[in-house]
This record gives structure tokens, C-alpha cells and sequence, in this order.
């Protein structure tokens, strides 16, 4: 019995730093890389630009105002633990629910903003324009969203959120001070289930990109680069139907799941896994590197 209780400690033991390690490694921080530094500093009140998800006369993001005060993105989690032996040690801690939220003090007050914020109609008047809030409100809206800021060494830093639906269940407004009038932002920031397809500019971890001849109805597309490209990448970009999986390649001839829907010379396409999909598809951050 003593043997295989230290048998199965020490396969505990291994599956502990094997866990350990594993998600050390998988951070990709590198030690040389931190510092103490004020120069890392978020500086001032960043800027927030927003689009419409779904909505196709929404083609690119607009501004929506300056986060001041209080602005946060928040990430709670709930774990399940595992823990053996006497006295408990801890072996794994899993998180089995995550829940983040972006909360910020909105400065600027357009109709537009009133409206998304209150889930009210704007109507168009002679002269002036009219917010209207009622019992029923209108249907929820999904935003990506932007925060656009800087350090205290003057580089620039953004926090890109790919899907956020925002939480109006409690809205303050105040109605004039000294300098300007604010309202309070929430929203909940959610999974994106197809980041590249709602925002194709934007990065998932571990894409490749390069550019493709592309014919409508052929599966087959030609690409200036087939490295990195692997069969069950996801494939994206103009005239690439949704969804659309890379079920072959030759050369740098890349076979579709689907036949493309549109034609082009030199579109630009990306190629990313399922898996590393799944590991940037809420937000992340642009840290502009120093000189």
C-alpha cells in the first residue's frame, strides 16, 4: 500500500509541474523583459472608439468620447480546485466560469451615445433632434471597442475588446458640473465566436498572413506564401465564405472547405487554428515597443 501511495503521490506530483510548467511557458513572458519603469504608465483618459457588430453601414469604428475616472477592465473567475493527501495540499485549480466587464465615466453626451446607453430611439427633428426612452426598449447591441491611450514616455497603447454588449441596467447621468457632464459605462465583455470574420484588421494569436488569387466558385486558392499554413486552419478574408476550413495544400495552392464566393488577384487572407482562436477571441492589448 506504501508503494503505491508514493507511486500515485509522485504521479500527482508530476501532473502538477507539468501543469505548472505548461502554462508558464504557454505566457511566452520573457524575464529580460520586465522593468520598473513610470514610463509603462497608462496616461490621461483614453480615447474610446466603437462599431456596431452585425450592422453592414458600420465599416469602420467611430469615436464614442474619453473614458475618465474609474475606468476598468475587470475579469472575475470561479475555480474548481483538486487537492489530495493529508493535509490537503493543492494539486490543480481549474477556472470553471469567467465573467469581465469594462466600466469606465463616458465623456460626451450626443444623441447617439444617449441613446445606446438609455436603449432608447433617436428621432430627427427640424432643428433638433429628440431621445426617446420607453417601456419597451430597442434590441441589444454588440460592440467592438477600442481604447486608445498612451504611457507616460509618450507610446502608444490600446485595449481592443472584440465583443462587448452593453449592461444598461444601471445608468447615471450627470447632469452638468464644473467642467463637463458624464455617464457611467458598463458593459459585458463576451467571447467573439468568429473574431476574424467580425474584425478582419484586427490579430488572433498565431495567424498567418499573406495575400491569395482568389476565383468565385473554386475551392482552390493560390497563395504568395504557403508557410505556416496548416490543413483545418480556419481561412479567412474578402470572397472566403464563412466558416470555411483549409481541407488541403500543394505548393502554394491552398484547398478550400467552400468555393469562394467573390474574385480578386491579390486578396489579403489569414490562416489561424481552432485552438489559437480560442485563445484571443474576448480582447487584447497593442503595446507599442520603445525606440
Amino acid at each position: 500500500m506504501k508503494l503505491i501511495k508514493l507511486v500515485f503521490s509522485a504521479f500527482i506530483s508530476m501532473i502538477a509541474n507539468s501543469i505548472i510548467l505548461r502554462m508558464a511557458n504557454e505566457y511566452n513572458i520573457t524575464p529580460a523583459n520586465f522593468a520598473r519603469n513610470d514610463d509603462f504608465l497608462f496616461l490621461d483618459d483614453p480615447e474610446m472608439h466603437i462599431k456596431v457588430l452585425g450592422d453592414p453601414a458600420w465599416t469602420e469604428f467611430k469615436p464614442f468620447g474619453y473614458a475618465e475616472l474609474e475606468k476598468s477592465f475587470s475579469i472575475d473567475k470561479e475555480y474548481a480546485e483538486f487537492k489530495t493527501g493529508i493535509p490537503e495540499t493543492l494539486v490543480a485549480k481549474t477556472a470553471i466560469s469567467v465573467k469581465r466587464t469594462f466600466e469606465c465615466k463616458l465623456k460626451q453626451l450626443q444623441p447617439e451615445i444617449l441613446a445606446l446607453l438609455q436603449q432608447a430611439i433617436i428621432e430627427a427633428g427640424s432643428g433638433e433632434n429628440y431621445v426617446h426612452i420607453g417601456s419597451e426598449p430597442p434590441t441589444q447591441l454588440n460592440l467592438a471597442v477600442i481604447l486608445k491611450g498612451k504611457t507616460l514616455n509618450g507610446k502608444n497603447l490600446e485595449l481592443r475588446i472584440r465583443k462587448l454588449i452593453p449592461s444598461p441596467e444601471s445608468v447615471k447621468i450627470a447632469l452638468g458640473s464644473k467642467e463637463y457632464a458624464s455617464l457611467d459605462f458598463k458593459g459585458d465583455v463576451v467571447v467573439d465566436e468568429d473574431p476574424l470574420y467580425n474584425n478582419f484588421s484586427w490579430r488572433c494569436y498565431g495567424e498567418v498572413s499573406t495575400t491569395a488569387g482568389i476565383t468565385s466558385a473554386d475551392d482552390d486558392i493560390t497563395v504568395a506564401s504557403a508557410t505556416g499554413i496548416e490543413v483545418g486552419m480556419y481561412a479567412y478574408g474578402a470572397g472566403i465564405p464563412q466558416g470555411a476550413t483549409v481541407s488541403g495544400i500543394s505548393g502554394t495552392t491552398v484547398t478550400l472547405s467552400a468555393n469562394a464566393t467573390a474574385t480578386g488577384a491579390s486578396v489579403a487572407v489569414k490562416f489561424v487554428t481552432a485552438e489559437n482562436m480560442l485563445k484571443s477571441d474576448v480582447a487584447y492589448w497593442i503595446c507599442e515597443a520603445a525606440a
